[in-house]
């Protein structure tokens, strides 16, 4: 065993005079002149800073480099007035002194007097946080003894594990600096390389460059040893060296010469065991770290004065333990405009800007998270602890099953499943060392067989990017079980309620576990190369021959290092090492039960007018998430994985509309009663209307079919004609899953008097049967194809058994006018609309809608209506409530706005009916119909917040032209009103997740005809 210690004696790297008479707190820059070492091309983001009255003190002050540095201005670490670590106290012509050093430092976050929001004191969201940066891993620090012929030391680095954070980006470009070095193997350019150097130390630093723009740094240590030692530290002992899950701690005394001012305070610390293996080799290096405490002896004896200094060594858990905790949070936004907001956040990618935006300690330890990534999205999360380990630990532990933030022997960062709290079928399998009895010396437990236990009532939260819905389970049941005390287990992120009750029974088996912690002292002083970072198994034999009286044996028992413990011992012969390790039995439970929190004790709301609740509408599945699949009119089907990124990936099938012949769509409308709505398997389904047939679309995110279920004897066939189809979610037939109630409408102008009209026909049974097809009203007035179009208008009711109403015309007329029909008998028998006010009348239909909440009479009605004369169109719409008819059209610019087609040309949100949403469009100049001939029919998209009565026109992305870029149709996300859809012509989709202040293109590729419908998989 060859024991060496290295203490960083940093190099300057650039040094010159403060140039500034005046000063304002806190500091974040320093102007210079009168440079005596280097040049501003050699400051490096995260250097140490020294600020003193003399050439190279620190007496002043310590901070670090913030940013690059120009000709005349150094940019430092936001600092308070002061001279300890992190303070500046700064004077003109100080002595300005930047070495090649890099510590972990917190980055302080500002706001400033307008409420906007920095990270590091003044970086902006729009140049740094529009897209998170990669993550740079160059592998740990790594010493060896040059060769005794070459006199110098080979070493390898990869950038292999390097990899990208913001959705969608690749790594671009790899740019090594191994500054006195020579890379023998690879260029400076390649991911990996070969390089040598003569007896000294250095950094070597890696950068990366993602397909965004984005940059990231690391550094990492290189020690050459001298044939003679140099430059290690020989007179010193190790006292004491703990390694455990969190890091590692280590006490070292010295007895020579460690002057401060060659090895400053926090100065870099390496403890090297022997030599490495190869070139790639790092696991001689037992610690590297920092010297965080110097607890110093002076003692004098009647024959001299002895001196010594221990320090108290911090790897970088432990420096990171000692950094604050700014209190972050982040919030789903489709698009982002500032810091705290992220579009399709995930809880990895939170630990990563907990990191990256906090502190420097990515550019000192190679980082790894999780994996989990799009497994756990959140809507918002915040994050909290005293320091910023204990944040981002927290935040790990948070997800179900937990997860550790771990550091390595190495210093490598790595966020790794608990494997005790996992389902035992998704345990790992990978066994580090198995200990039988000759490799323990003294093996001691304690027997603990009554739980201590006797309840964990654990919560969580179920991971989804746009709603909060909370799960709750306890263990072992009902029933306590026969412990003291109980517990609560918090604060988590849960895919599923089944997911939570897997983890709570395995957490209270493990919080009962038979046995304690096993402490074993292992045989030969050798740690056996466990490192109890890696959270994998380590097995334990005790066989018959060496039980205890109780009879205890265990044969390849598996379990977790908690944490390893190494004293060290000088005597004449040799240094002795004893290394003592605390194990933990593996432990499994039975699922807890599911916890149903009962709805509170109702309000004694005496003389107020409380409607009574209404269950929550159906919203196609639309919850502002990122699977989303897009239906256009030529049956082309459009899935996507990522809505919320910028842009979309999108999966273009097009193989099932070419498999029905060809395929025009008048109208969607997805399947309420789909098994992926009801939790009843994967598949969702929907109702399509082409000019001939009534089709069901199958496995829409799967592998799409249309099946057809309906060929009408009536066609739709000219040009201007078209259909519409609904679907009512209401819960109305014993077979629910099987059994909506569907109708589909057609509007016919065939020239032919007396075959004129509308059409419906609808089912009962999901398509199975149907009934005859039926004309609400007929006329006999010839028209012209297209002349007097009128889009049919069709709403079924989820609440009213067999109440629907459709757009017809009435049964005279030259030309004939619109009128609205009601059923009550799912679609038997029609009647006239006379109670609700409806204002009958030329062109009426294109859309209703009828809001859902406090509604319950649904004489709440919102219908489309065009106003015809021999030289203009022009579109309305109308809000009848009460028997009370009101034009609600939005006016623009001179133009009034209306809905030209299909069931979401105007919406209600489903929670709150003042939000209307419009999808409008206005024609004053011809009387022709907008996208078939028309030349200046412009669209656009409206919002109110106070039921229609006023509105804001919203700007979207793509600018509407004639004819072109239309919003025909659009959609709330069904947990807020802020959640916005419009999709139109063109193959236009878009996204708002601001309640319309901006809109987000998710055009599919290639899409260059309308989008008919839009559905979510209900995930």
């Amino acid at each position: 065993m060859t024991l060496r210690l290295f203490l960083l004696a940093p190099t300057v790297a650039f040094a010159a005079r403060v140039n500034q008479s005046a000063f304002t707190f806190p500091l974040d820059s320093l102007e210079y002149d009168t440079v005596t070492t280097g040049s501003f091309s050699n400051i490096l983001p995260n250097m140490t800073v020294f600020l003193g009255s003399s050439a190279g003190a620190s007496d002043l002050g310590v901070t670090r480099v913030r940013k690059l540095a120009d000709s005349n201005t150094v940019f430092v670490g936001r600092s308070s007035q002061g001279v300890r670590y992190g303070e500046l106290d700064p004077v003109d012509n100080a002595y300005l002194t930047i070495l090649y050093d890099w510590r972990v430092w917190p980055k302080t976050p500002f706001i400033d007097t307008d409420g906007v929001r920095f990270m590091d004191s003044d970086l902006d969201w729009a140049t740094y946080g529009q897209f998170s940066p990669p993550v740079a891993n160059a592998g740990s620090g790594f010493a060896g003894t040059v060769n005794s012929g070459t006199g110098k030391i080979t070493v390898s680095f990869s950038a292999a594990n390097s990899f990208t954070t913001h959705p969608g980006a690749t790594i671009s470009s790899y740019a090594w600096l191994v500054r006195d070095g020579s890379i023998v193997t690879g260029t400076s350019s390649s991911s990996a390389i070969t390089a040598e150097f003569d007896a000294g130390f250095r950094w070597v630093t890696l950068g990366i460059i993602d397909s965004n723009g984005q940059s990231h740094y690391t550094h990492v240590p290189v020690l050459a040893i001298a044939a003679n030692g140099s430059p290690c530290i020989s007179n010193f002992t190790i006292e004491r060296h703990s390694i455990g899950i969190e890091g590692q701690e280590l006490t070292a005394r010295i007895r020579e010469s460690i002057p401060a001012s060659t090895y400053p305070d926090n100065t870099l610390c390496l403890i090297v065991d022997g030599e490495p293996a190869s070139a790639s080799d790092r696991s001689n290096v037992l610690f590297q770290g920092w010297a965080e405490q110097e607890p110093t002896e002076i003692e004098a004896s009647p024959t001299a004065t002895l001196r010594d200094v221990t320090l108290t060594l911090a790897d970088i858990a432990g420096r990171m333990k000692n950094l604050p905790g700014f209190s972050q949070v982040l919030e789903n936004v489709a698009s982002p405009t500032k810091w705290g907001e992220m579009a399709s956040p995930n809880v990895d990618r939170f630990l990563h800007f907990l990191l990256q935006w906090q502190s420097t300690a990515l550019d000192l330890a190679d980082f790894t998270w999780s994996g989990t990534t799009t497994t756990y999205p959140f809507k918002i999360l915040s994050s909290e602890g005293a320091s910023l380990w204990e944040q981002v630990a927290r935040k790990a532990q948070s997800l179900v099953p937990e997860y550790r933030l771990t550091a390595n022997t190495r210093g490598q960062l790595r966020v790794i499943v608990d494997p005790m709290l996992q389902p035992t079928a998704d345990r790992t399998s990978t066994v580090q060392v198995t200990l039988d009895a000759g490799d323990y010396a003294d093996l001691r437990y304690t027997q603990q067989r009554h739980p201590r236990t006797h309840w964990l009532r654990s919560n969580a939260i179920v991971a989804n990017a746009s709603t909060v819905s909370a799960v709750f389970a306890i263990a072992p049941g009902e029933a306590p079980g026969f412990g003291e005390s109980d517990s609560t287990d918090g604060e988590n992120l849960a895919v599923s309620q089944a997911a939570l009750n897997a983890y709570a029974g395995h957490k209270y088996a493990r919080l009962n576990a038979p046995q304690g912690l096993f402490s074993l002292a292992l045989a030969a002083g050798s740690t056996q190369g466990i490192q109890p970072a890696d959270l994998t198994w380590v097995r334990l034999t005790l066989p018959a021959s060496v039980a205890a009286q109780r009879g205890l044996t265990l044969t390849n028992e598996r379990g977790l290092v908690h944490d390893i413990d190494i004293r060290y011992q000088s005597t004449r012969a040799a240094l002795l090492r004893t290394v003592t390790l605390r194990w933990e039995r593996e432990t499994s439970g039975t699922s807890a039960i599911t916890v149903t929190v009962p709805a509170a004790d109702p309000v004694d709301t005496g003389d107020w007018n409380v409607p009574p609740a209404e269950e929550p509408a159906f919203d196609s599945g639309l919850d502002g998430g990122n699977t989303l699949a897009a239906i256009s009119r030529n049956g082309t089907i459009y899935t996507t994985s990522n809505f919320l990124s910028a842009p979309p990936t999108w999966t273009t099938n097009s193989a099932a509309a070419s498999a029905t012949g060809g395929i025009t769509l008048h109208g969607f409308v997805v399947d309420p009663f789909s098994p992926g709505y009801r939790g009843t398997g994967t598949e969702i389904r929907a109702f399509v209307i082409s000019n001939t047939q009534i089709w069901r679309l199958n496995d829409i995110f799967g592998t799409p079919s249309y099946t057809s279920l309906y060929t009408f004897s009536n066609n739709v066939s000219g040009a201007g004609e078209a259909g519409a189809i609904a679907a009512s979610f209401g819960r109305f037939f014993p077979t629910e899953a099987d059994n909506p109630w569907i109708m589909a409408v057609q509007s016919r102008f065939t020239g032919t008097a007396g075959d004129n009209g509308v059409y419906l026909v609808y089912s009962e049974d999901a398509g199975a049967t149907w009934s005859s097809e039926i004309r609400p009203s007929t006329f006999t007035q010839n028209l012209s194809t297209g002349a007097g179009v009128m889009r049919p208008a069709v709403y079924l009711s989820p609440k009213t058994p067999g109440l629907a109403y459709v757009g017809s015309f009435s049964a005279s007329g030259a030309p004939p006018t619109g009128a609205m029909y009601r059923s009550t008998d799912w679609g038997a028998t029609w009647s006239l609309v006379t109670d609700l006010d409806i204002d009958q009348g030329d062109g009426l239909g294109h859309c209703y809608h009828v809001p859902w909440p406090t509604n319950a009479s649904e004489d709440l009605v919102y219908y489309g209506y065009r106003d015809r004369t021999s030289s203009q169109l022009k579109y309305r719409l109308y809000r009848t409530q009460a028997g009370v008819t009101t034009d609600v059209s939005p006016l623009d610019s001179g133009k009034y706005y209306g809905p030209l087609r299909n069931n979401f040309g105007v919406r209600t949100h489903d929670n709150d009916r003042r939000y209307v949403l419009l999808a409008g469009i206005a024609n004053d100049s011809d009387n022709v119909e907008p996208a078939t001939s028309g030349t200046d029919a412009v669209a656009a998209v409206f919002f109110s917040d106070d039921y229609g009565d006023t509105w804001t026109r919203v700007t979207t992305v793509t600018a509407a032209t004639a004819n072109a870029n239309f919003a025909y149709q659009c959609a709330f996300g069904g947990s807020s009103e802020n959640l916005m859809y419009i999709f139109g012509n063109d193959g236009l989709l878009e996204f708002s997740s601001n309640r319309g202040a901006s809109f987000a293109s998710k055009d599919p590729p290639g899409a260059t005809v309308e989008i008919i419908g839009i559905c979510g998989n209900g995930a």
